[in-house]
């Protein structure tokens, strides 16, 4: 059985207050804004999360934040929460 996360969690970006700010990788995102989707794929613990919400703080953009876990491998679970 897989634990859920408290949908608020699962909906707020994670603040980043003193974080190294790649603007060389910024720079790139701010090319692929020009797509509807971005997918950023990488293994985990190399930055994925923290590369996001602080381009997304930096640059001021709205988002819409959905952090996916375990039991959302289940389609009727990720549309009921």
């Amino acid at each position: 059985m897989t634990r859920s996360v408290p949908t608020l969690v699962k909906l707020s970006p994670p603040s980043s207050p003193k974080v190294y700010l790649r603007t060389r990788l910024f720079e790139r995102l701010d090319h692929a804004r020009e797509h509807p989707v971005i997918w950023i794929s990488a293994p985990e613990g190399s930055g994925k999360t923290t590369l996001v919400a602080s381009c997304l703080q930096t640059r001021g953009l709205p988002c819409l934040w959905y952090q996916m876990d375990e039991g959302d491998a289940d389609i009727a679970h990720l549309f009921y929460s």
